[in-house]
């Protein structure tokens, strides 16, 4: 008898939405089973010619469908819900060409039966964590049965994180991204499709007027931005944290310019006040007063915005009844915001909303518009997490409890429907839903949500289909004044994820950089504020040497930490660690492609090598997918974008650093043979030696001497070379094949680290020989010497423990100094390489260990990637 009574009571909790009305208002009620087959990116909208609601695209989970069920369960692309019937089936096995992400980007035209979407194609095996900078437009026209692909538009080119809506009655497809051309970063740019006549338009711009005062704004805070970078740069080199008499009078003199722009004009007195602190040598308060300048004239210049600041993972949705767009919330990728924006269709002109009190920050949300009451109603969303913890864990945080609010647009009214924590079992009201996925989890996967035309909303998740019949009047007020805030707002990390973290009084240590031994490494003292750490260190990478700033830079990182952007700043002499803004996150398990919404290039996974400081430009030049630009006095990358690349496909191997500018071996594609180009970031590139005449590369060094380039190799995966080398010089641009003398110290099979010794005129290499067996093991440092041709051991005590591919080797030639610098548990080693005294040795010590561990390991780890 109980097993009859729990059977009827699973078959009444299956309501047709039709009998929501008559079940409880702002209730969940189950009215179905969940999506047959579930696609992580997919979208859902309602077809009002049908009565149902149709969910496609996005991608079969790789990690919860076996590659054998795959093809099976691919063809039930479009797969239909009927309310009345509280069922799913398959409606069309028909799918675009590729692989479709119509999150936030889909939409039913009603008088043309048709589905439209914008997405982006690619591999079903690697999906970027971000969009392409370009969009492709798919319709599904609903009576043929059949997708087609649009031409792709010049104007969705260069924007990024696509959101879209349809106004029905003029059959227009809104389409809002993040501006990525120069000038208009941090903007978002709107276009439009006419669905008739199949063009797209830009919006008309905004009042001239607006748009001149709101880019002397942006221009007054870039040119801060770059007094705070060299205010932080001064006080953070200086053991005593006040910086040079020179500094000092620059920064006054940066502060006078600053006060003469247009964009200044209210903020005058603050420019005193900063100048004040400055001339009575308190540096870490001006910086401190600079950047809390700062976030008030982006928020003067974020409340005079003719247009929406750029975000990601945020809807659009369309408002009939006051004819209009309505956009909320979102992610900057440094923090989540919570403004609400119309966008006017008659006068094809944006505003800010002005509630009094709107939903906190958030974004990864839902919105579906609710035709009968003309409310739009909100679902979800997530918050950052500040968790530095390391590994695979989520880089984000459900928004709980979770909540149903809906939007007034002519009242500019917010109002809590429900909230509700998620059940345990799931039967009695939805658990959270939106979540990110792929390959390195940097795509969003939103909530299906949509409603039909009596305001019945319905929710889809893999394991069930819920529906809430929405009454406006019937709003939780309590909860409303309870969960409302401040509209406008901006949620941040807080602790390592912050700039800030690093810039406290703390004394730093002496690092006693003039007092070391000869020939012993000896490792540096921690720099009072560490954040290369936990999900922040900075494994499988390269670390730099900046001589005119006397400083190590560390951009890169890889494998299963966080995709950073912010370079870490560290000065060996005064040993503090800095960086110049907050960490903006991709949500990707390393290896994210392209750049932030402000043109700030995601690290790519495994990043050896990939930059390096160009000496000519005094800036640090950086290969993601393009070559993006780093001013280490700014603390900040050029706002320019992305270098232009020589070629299509053209693939930057390694940066080596030399006097004419930066070197890139690079390849013509992936996949091809090496070969040298010379960028200069005043003339561009330059081919220096053709592809196919340099080997497989592992490391190599600018001997400045010679003015030539030395490159090594190996012998193949984890075999070591035979010891020899190549030379490039500038002078003539000729390949020279070097065969050095005791060629079997020589065997590199990972040298990816390496620096040229000029008071000794050696070459170092990160690799260390390795004599002896267990605790008797010894490394030697090798050393190529530039004027023998030969291959040396240098007998040195300390030899920097860890693994090859966390380290950067560098030379400071003002100190005469060799750093090497652990990416991955931060601790920098200086060495005074004494020539003169130094243990030479020109032969086998003792017959090699047959098997590293510490090398296998290197090689098994670099190898593939390299």
């Amino acid at each position: 008898a109980v097993t009859v009574i729990l059977a009827l009571a699973a078959i009444s909790c299956l309501l047709p939405v039709g009998r929501l009305a008559a079940a409880d208002a702002n209730t969940w009620r189950k009215i179905g089973e969940g999506i047959p087959v579930w696609r992580n990116g997919g979208a859902l909208v309602y077809v009002s010619a049908e009565g149902k609601m149709l969910a496609f695209g996005g991608i079969l989970d790789r990690w919860k469908v076996p590659r054998k069920d795959r093809a099976k369960r691919d063809v039930h692309y479009v797969q239909a819900f009927d309310p009345a019937a509280a069922k799913w089936s398959t409606y069309s096995e028909a799918r675009p060409k590729g692989v479709c992400f119509p999150y936030y980007r889909a939409v039913y035209d009603p008088a043309g039966k048709t589905i439209y979407c914008l997405s982006q194609v690619d591999s079903r095996v690697q999906l970027p964590p971000n969009p392409p900078p370009e969009g492709l437009l798919f319709s599904f026209d609903l009576t043929a049965g059949t997708w087609k692909a649009h031409e792709r538009d010049p104007l969705l080119k260069d924007m990024n994180w696509h959101t879209m809506a349809l106004d029905p009655g003029k059959r227009r497809l809104v389409v809002v991204g993040s501006e990525q051309l120069p000038g208009g970063v941090g903007w978002s740019r709107t276009v439009v499709y006419d669905v008739a006549s199949g063009k797209w338009s830009r919006l008309s711009p905004p009042d001239a007027k607006i748009a001149k005062e709101h880019k002397e704004l942006v221009a007054a805070t870039e040119m801060l931005i770059e007094l705070i970078g060299r205010t932080r740069l001064a006080w953070y080199r200086d053991p005593k944290g006040i910086g040079t008499v020179a500094e000092i009078s620059a920064l006054q003199e940066r502060c006078a310019r600053l006060s003469k722009m247009s964009g200044m004009a209210g903020f005058k007195d603050d420019l005193s006040a900063y100048d004040k602190l400055i001339s009575a040598k308190k540096t870490l308060d001006a910086l401190k007063f600079a950047r809390a300048l700062q976030s008030r004239i982006e928020a003067r210049a974020e409340a005079q915005y003719p247009v929406p600041p750029c975000r990601r993972n945020s809807p659009l949705v369309y408002d009939a009844r006051n004819k209009c767009m309505v956009l909320f919330g979102g992610d900057h990728e440094d923090y989540q915001t919570n403004d609400t924006w119309i966008l006017d269709l008659e006068k094809d002109a944006w505003r800010r909303a002005r509630p009094k009190t709107a939903p906190g920050p958030r974004a990864g949300h839902a919105l579906a518009y609710l035709p009968k009451s003309g409310r739009i109603a909100m679902y979800g969303g997530y918050v950052p997490l500040d968790s530095p913890s390391y590994g695979y864990g989520p880089r984000w945080a459900k928004l709980l409890p979770i909540q149903v609010w809906i939007y007034d647009v002519g009242e500019e009214r917010w109002d809590l429907v429900t909230s509700w924590a998620p059940a345990k079992d799931g039967a009695t009201r939805p658990a959270y839903h939106g979540f990110f996925f792929g390959q390195y989890a940097g795509n969003f996967s939103a909530a299906l949500l949509a409603s039909d035309a009596e305001d019945c909303v319905v929710l889809t998740t893999e394991t069930a289909t819920w529906g809430m019949k929405i009454a406006p009047t019937a709003t939780d007020a309590a909860g409303t004044t309870k969960m409302a805030t401040t509209p406008n707002q901006r949620l941040y990390r807080k602790g390592i994820f912050r700039a800030a973290y690093c810039e406290v009084p703390d004394p730093p240590p002496n690092t006693n950089l003039d007092k070391l031994p000869a020939n012993r490494f000896v490792k540096l003292p921690p720099p009072p504020r560490d954040v290369c750490r936990q999900c922040r260190a900075r494994p499988y990478s390269s670390v730099i040497w900046d001589p005119d700033r006397d400083q190590i830079l560390l951009w890169g990182g890889g494998h299963c930490i966080r995709s950073e952007n912010p370079p870490i700043h560290y000065s060996p002499v005064s040993g503090r660690m800095v960086e110049g803004y907050d960490q903006q996150e991709s949500y990707s398990v390393n290896g994210a492609i392209g750049s932030t919404l402000m043109n700030r290039p995601w690290v790519p996974g495994h990043s050896y090598n990939k930059y390096a400081y160009d000496p000519k430009s005094k800036m640090m030049v950086a290969s993601c997918a393009e070559v993006y630009v780093y001013d280490p006095s700014r603390m900040d990358w050029r706002r320019s974008g992305p270098v232009k690349r020589p070629r299509d496909k053209f693939r930057v191997h390694a940066f080596i650093s030399t006097k004419h500018g930066a070197v890139a071996l690079a390849t013509a594609r992936r996949g091809r043979p090496l070969g040298l180009w010379l960028l200069d970031l005043e003339k561009g590139w330059t081919e220096l030696v053709k592809p196919g005449q340099i080997p497989r590369f592992t490391g190599g060094a600018y001997d400045g001497k010679r003015d030539r380039l030395i490159l090594g190799y190996p012998g193949g995966w984890k075999k070591p070379g035979d010891g020899g080398l190549v030379a490039f010089h500038f002078e003539g641009r000729r390949i020279e094949k070097l065969t050095p003398a005791n060629a079997e110290l020589g065997g590199l099979v990972d040298a990816s680290e390496a620096t040229y010794v000029a008071h000794a005129d050696w070459m170092i290499v990160g690799e260390p020989y390795v004599a002896g067996e267990g605790k008797d093991a010894r490394k030697y440092v090798r050393a190529y010497d530039c004027a023998g041709n030969r291959w040396i051991l240098l007998d040195i005590d300390g030899f920097p423990p860890g693994r090859l591919y966390n380290q950067g080797w560098m030379y400071d030639a003002k100190r005469k100094l060799v750093y090497v610098a652990d990416a991955n548990r931060w601790g920098v080693w200086a060495l005074r390489l004494d020539p003169a005294t130094v243990k030479i040795l020109d032969k086998e010590p003792v017959r090699p260990m047959a098997s590293d561990s510490r090398m296998e390991k290197t090689t098994m780890n670099r190898g593939g990637d390299a």
